[in-house]
C-alpha cells in the first residue's frame, strides 16, 4: 500500500545526514538515528543538524562502549575508519553530551541491550532527546 494510499503526506528524500536542515527537507515530530553515529566523521554536527528539523523530539539508537561508559566522563574514541566504515567508539556519556549541546534537554535513556548480528555481539543504546519548547 503506497502512501497515497493512506493519506501520508511521507515521502522517501536521499540526503546526505551533514546537508539535513530545514529549508532543504522541512520540520519533523521525530527524527530517529540508528547505527550511524560511529560510521561518521563529524557525530556532533549530525545531531545539530538532527535537532534543528526535530520539532519533538530525536531517537538516537547506537552502540556504546562498555569499557568507555566505565569512565566517569563523556568519553569518544577516534579510531580511524575500518573495513566496517567504524570510525569512533562512544560511551552513552558522551551521545547524551553530545545531544545536550545540540540543544535537546532533557535527554533521557531510554533502553540498553545487547545485540547480534554478523559482525559480532555489542551493546545499544536508545537515548530519547527533547526539543524544549519555544525553541523551533
Amino acid at each position: 500500500m503506497g502512501a497515497g494510499a493512506i493519506g501520508s503526506r511521507a515521502r522517501r528524500e536521499v540526503v546526505n545526514v551533514y546537508d539535513l536542515s530545514p529549508e532543504r527537507l522541512g520540520m519533523f515530530d521525530v527524527v530517529l538515528i540508528s547505527q550511524l553515529l560511529l560510521r561518521l566523521r563529524d557525530p556532533q554536527t549530525v545531531i545539530e543538524n538532527m535537532f534543528s528539523v526535530a520539532r519533538e523530539c530525536a531517537i538516537v539508537a547506537e552502540p556504546y562502549d562498555p569499557d568507555l561508559e566505565a569512565l566517569n566522563r563523556p568519553v569518544s574514541e577516534f579510531t580511524g575508519t575500518t573495513d566496517m566504515g567504524i570510525w569512533w567508539r562512544h560511551s552513552i556519556k558522551s551521545m547524551r553530551k553530545m545531544m545536550e549541546i545540540a540543544g535537546f534537554q532533557p535527554v533521557e535513556e531510554v533502553s540498553r541491550f545487547e545485540v547480534e548480528n554478523r559482525a559480532g555481539r555489542f551493546h545499544k543504546v536508545v537515548l530519547k532527546g527533547h526539543v524544549p519548547d519555544g525553541v523551533h
